[in-house]
This record gives structure tokens, C-alpha cells and sequence, in this order.
């Protein structure tokens, strides 16, 4: 899996005090924190980027750009971002019943990434009856 990779743009003044040092956290769950997998980025003001590496596919990961000072943390915006699942090795579609479907990896197991398109949908407010149609 590739690292994925990001750039923030930091300009923060934390109660009238410049920047001391600036960084990144991230986490699966929304607004993070500096409690949340803190990337040490640099100091001074400016641009930064980080690497992170170890990344699941399948997971959306929020992150923030913060800075700490003598005057205490300021946050950035949160956004996010995600690493798409990958097609099933050796088998990215299958042919079923004319229709081709993608599949998608999910750990060990392949998956279809849509439901089967076949049959005509039974409406629930109709009497449900042999009607010698596939469904």
C-alpha cells in the first residue's frame, strides 16, 4: 500500500503570539486532537507536509493542522481524506448473467462492490405471486 500523502497550508497567530512549532494529527474518528497520532511537521511559519504510512484502505481518517505556542494550541480546519478499496487481486470484474460486476478487496475475502442487478423487483404493496418471472 502506498503512503498517503497530504499538504496543509498553516498561518496561525494564537492570541497575538506567533507560531513556535506547527503539526498534524489524524485520527478515524472526527475532530481530532493532539491526543490523536500527533505528526511532528517543523517550526516557524509557512507551508509543511507530511508522510503517513500504515494507512488502512477502506477507512476515512480526519486531520487537522495545529500549532503550539507559549500562548497554548490553535487547530485548523478538519478535513479528510481516504484510501480507496482495491479490486480483488487477479480479478477485478466477473461476468455474471451479462451484467460485469467490480470487486473489490475487503481483508482476505473478494467481494462484489455492488449488488447482483438481476430479476425485477417485487413491489411490497402488490400480492406476492408466482408470476414465472426471475426475481
Amino acid at each position: 500500500m502506498k503512503p498517503s500523502r497530504f499538504l496543509t497550508l498553516l498561518t496561525a497567530l494564537i492570541a497575538g503570539v506567533f507560531i513556535v512549532t506547527f503539526n498534524s494529527c489524524y485520527n478515524i474518528s472526527s475532530n481530532p486532537s493532539i491526543d490523536d497520532d500527533p505528526i511532528q511537521s517543523g517550526s516557524g511559519t509557512g507551508t509543511f507536509d507530511c508522510t503517513l504510512t500504515g494507512l488502512n484502505q477502506g477507512l476515512e481518517y480526519f486531520y487537522k493542522a495545529y500549532a503550539i505556542n507559549s500562548a497554548g494550541v490553535g487547530y485548523g480546519e478538519q478535513k479528510t481524506f481516504g484510501i480507496p478499496l482495491g479490486p480483488c487481486p487477479g480479478m477485478p470484474t466477473i461476468n455474471y448473467d451479462g451484467q460485469v460486476y467490480h470487486t473489490v478487496q475487503i481483508g482476505n475475502q473478494c467481494w462484489l462492490k455492488q449488488n447482483l442487478n438481476i430479476g425485477k423487483m417485487i413491489l411490497v404493496d402488490q400480492d406476492q405471486k408466482d408470476n414465472g418471472q426471475k426475481d
